[in-house]
């Protein structure tokens, strides 16, 4: 299936913003398209060091670059994406923070085997150099073709955080996300050349963000069916850190789990069956709806 999609569409965007005296405002944000004809456009990303060049994610595998109204292939990997189902695909792509001097940049996809993959690359006069390549982790995820994750994001610690999914099915019947020794349904960090899973319980964070102000993590994890959600933890260093259910898409109650370290998680309210959530290295975890 091809989709033909724009950069930013038109429309406008309402939220609610604090004022200098703490009262929520309304505020809008404006959009206009900025380029359009893409094959199925999934992630927009920047350098800081490029202001005025996007860098557009496609899901077969290629990422275009526009500046100036231009456009140009920066990468082609189509040849190494598998792209079937529709979670599958080339997902997202970061760029090392030192990238205005060592051109490096990773990219996460689901290889030809069905794996998740994530190799780096570096680029040379606004092109990928193909011969650079290294594959930097492989995780299985044969059994099924949804929950990929797909979310490379570097954190205000300079190190690449990836967020996979659980393996896929639904309910997670392998309970993937609580295995320790595995990788699916975690949030990875990279740290001096070795994958570390930082928090575990997830079932397919597709989308991440660091919030620029204080550094919490916000971690956009797909719900069973009709929900939906949010997740927040606070990701400083050296400080006693939080996994937080904070939003649910949809009519259920709000799922609301308590665990200590080495405990059991109890499911407080909602039908939902309870999965435990958890940053490693915390002596206590709270999710609260």
């Amino acid at each position: 299936m091809r989709a033909v999609g724009a950069v930013v569409l038109l429309g406008v965007f309402a939220a609610l913003v604090a004022s200098a005296s703490g009262s929520p405002q309304r505020a809008e944000y404006r959009f206009r398209q900025v380029a359009s004809g893409f094959d199925q456009p999934v992630y927009l990303a920047q350098p800081k060091s490029e202001p005025g060049r996007l860098y557009v994610v496609e899901r077969p595998g290629r990422i275009i670059s526009l500046a100036g109204g231009k456009r140009r292939t920066f990468l082609d990997i189509r040849s190494r994406v598998e792209s079937g189902y529709s979670e599958q695909g080339l997902l997202s792509v970061a760029f090392h923070p030192g990238y205005a001097k060592n051109r490096l940049f990773y990219v996460y996809y689901t290889n030809k085997t069905g794996d998740i993959e994530i190799d780096s690359f570096r680029c040379r006069s606004g092109r990928a150099l193909a011969s650079s390549r290294k594959q930097l982790l492989v995780v299985n995820h044969r059994a099924n073709d949804n929950h990929d994750g797909g979310q490379l994001e570097f954190g205000p610690d300079g190190r690449l955080y990836a967020g996979t999914g659980d393996g896929g099915s639904g309910g997670d019947p392998p309970d993937n996300s609580q295995n320790l020794s595995g990788r699916l349904g975690k949030l990875l960090r990279l740290n001096g050349g070795r994958w570390q899973v930082y928090a575990y319980g997830l079932r397919n964070p597709w989308r991440f963000s660091f919030d620029r102000a204080n550094g919490d993590l916000y971690i956009g994890d797909v719900g069973q069916n009709a929900w939906e959600g949010d997740r927040l933890p606070a990701a400083r260093r050296h400080r006693p850190r939080e996994l937080r259910l904070v939003r649910l898409r949809g009519a259920r109650p709000v799922q609301a789990l308590t665990a200590e370290a080495g405990g059991n998680a109890r499911q407080a309210r909602s039908g939902l069956r309870p999965r435990r959530r958890q940053l490693l290295g915390d002596r206590r975890l709270r999710l609260s709806g």
